[in-house]
């Protein structure tokens, strides 16, 4: 969902005004599933948003099993979607306004790229089209396509872009449970669709024989820590890592492995901490790998999701980003935070000087994995 504020919704007010009095296309009815050859779903922004959105692929595959379904997305989906069959084709490419900076400044925006891109979907011909992010810019996009059926979220703006508005119901906050909403309104009437990303057979005994080399005591358990976040403000400091893998140590055996892209600070950083393994790779190899651990730490991130999304247990630190709508998802995982804070859901525009919502005690996260690792060692010991 976009952020928005006062004087923007002045102004998406007054654009619906305009579109409603210009006449824009009107809700239809849906096509027979027989007839749907061809489909668009978007999803523009992070790994974690590509991560989520395997709910909506999954889901539109299982109601048309014999269209062409199209990905629009940036980069990083190539490799978070390796071993699925989901999406028939994925376009790439990154529109200005997912960028950290500048992403309104209209004058450095690729127009001609832009236009290039929308005249080669809209020679696709899409049967449908969808998306699930609640953002005025995707419905405008979606329109732009000229797809015969656009289903999305009208709540924050542009609802006469679409053929079909969905109205978000109020118990709905999470990205997850608003992909099986717009499901539901496509005919989705099985059981509920969660993330879900795929590990070969050769990524699986890849990640054996790594671990078969490098970790020789086998009875060690094995923890991973994954510092980074493309928000610097989700990043939990390193010095607090540091001293949870010094106060684990006490008392536990553990073997650490630390997770990060080349060139990361953190991670390079916490590799002199507890004997740790450094783990430098594209994200099939971290997925692979992480796998292996019997529990990982992470940040508020799209490897958090990744993680989740191929049932691994892990302990997310969450700071500026509610959990209850981008939250990893699934049993296996747990979320700490810093109690009390009534301006989480800035989405990372932080009003203060000085963030203070990653103010995490290392207390709090020593305690909830020695938890953990008391159930670990337990099942260790029933084994």
């Amino acid at each position: 969902m976009l952020k928005i504020t006062s004087k923007q919704r002045k102004w998406i007010n007054f654009i619906d005004k305009i579109g409603k009095i210009l006449g824009f296309e009107k809700s239809k009815p849906l096509p027979n599933k027989q007839e749907v050859k061809n489909i668009l779903i978007l999803e523009l922004w992070g790994i974690g948003d590509i991560v989520l959105a395997t709910v909506g692929l999954q889901g539109l595959r299982a109601l048309y099993p014999k269209a062409r379904i199209t990905l629009l997305a940036q980069k990083h989906s190539q490799a978070i979607l390796e071993n699925t069959t989901w999406a028939d084709e994925i376009i790439i490419f990154k529109f200005p306004w997912t960028a950290n900076r500048e992403k309104y400044n209209f004058w450095k925006y690729p127009w001609l790229k832009i236009f290039k891109l929308i005249f080669k979907l809209r020679k696709k011909s899409f049967d449908i089209a969808v998306d699930a992010r609640i953002d005025i810019r995707n419905n405008f996009l979606l329109w732009l396509t000229n797809s015969k059926h656009r289903i999305a979220y009208s709540d924050d703006g542009g609802g006469f872009f679409l053929t079909k508005q969905i109205t978000k119901p109020q118990a709905i906050q999470h990205r997850v449970e608003k992909w099986n909403e717009l499901l539901k309104h496509l005919g989705h009437v099985g059981a509920f669709i969660v993330p879900r990303l795929i590990l070969s057979s050769a990524e699986k005994e890849y990640a054996k024989a790594w671990k078969q080399k490098n970790i020789p005591t086998q009875t060690k358990l094995i923890l991973g820590i994954h510092p980074g976040a493309a928000q610097v403000i989700r990043r939990w400091p390193v010095a607090k890592y540091r001293q949870v893998i010094k106060e684990l140590n006490k008392n536990f055996d553990l073997q650490w492995v630390i997770f990060g892209e080349a060139g990361s600070k953190e991670a390079e950083e916490l590799q002199q901490a507890g004997q740790a393994i450094r783990v430098v790779g594209d994200l099939r190899n971290f997925l692979s790998i992480a796998k292996e651990c019997d529990l990982i730490i992470t940040n508020d991130s799209g490897p958090m999701h990744m993680l989740a999304a191929i049932k691994q247990p892990l302990i997310a630190l969450f700071g500026p980003g509610k959990p209850e709508w981008i939250g990893p998802w699934g049993k296996q995982t747990e979320i700490i935070l810093k109690a009390n804070i009534t301006c989480r859901g800035c989405y990372d525009r932080c009003k203060y000087e000085k963030p203070f919502c990653m103010d995490i005690e290392v207390e709090q996260v020593v305690a909830t994995i020695k938890r953990k690792l008391q159930i670990l060692y337990k099942k260790d010991m029933r084994n």
